[in-house]
């Protein structure tokens, strides 16, 4: 199986390593045409939408939830997404270490479509420090896919849900 790493670049798992499974949920959530994007303090030079792994006993709501409040320091009420993608890809995560894993990581990305914005949630925040140490930032939905540096796996899933009517 071929791997990707944050970046885009092709990584290949050796004959004796193993994968691991992992499974995680993201949120593509917008706001009066922007899109929320996190900066996680370990690729804070690589953004990705929020979101991450679901922890052992915790539903995919719960992992979603509590993903959100560290990635960005808000609480968010999320009802039903608008639109889904899911996939299973080979991703190497660069930032375990000593030296990174593969992953075979199934990954759910979710669409949400606010329709009020108020207090920490306002599209014209600027740019903010978030609870786990890294930043986060409303921006121009349609700039999404023009950004050089974007989580490459994340920009698949954005694709596909930008595609869906």
């Amino acid at each position: 199986m071929e791997y990707l790493d944050r970046w885009g670049n092709k990584r290949f798992l050796s004959n004796n390593a193993m994968a691991i499974e992992k499974e995680a949920v993201y949120a593509l959530v917008v706001c009066r045409g922007k899109v929320l994007i996190t900066y996680p303090p370990f690729a804070i030079d690589v953004p990705e939408l929020p979101g991450g792994g679901i922890e052992e006993n915790e539903d995919i709501v719960t992992s979603l939830s509590r993903e959100l409040y560290e990635e960005t320091g808000v609480e968010y009420v999320l009802g039903n997404p608008e639109k889904t993608f899911e996939h299973l890809i080979g991703f190497f995560a660069d930032d375990i270490k000593p030296n990174g894993e593969f992953w075979n990581y199934h990954q759910e990305f979710w669409w949400f479509e606010l329709k009020d914005e108020s207090g920490l949630m306002r599209t014209d925040r600027p740019k903010w420090k978030t609870p786990e140490g890294g930043y986060a930032e409303w921006i121009e939905l349609d700039k999404l896919s023009k950004l050089k540096l974007f989580n490459e796996v994340h920009r698949i899933a954005v694709k596909e849900l930008l595609s869906k009517s």
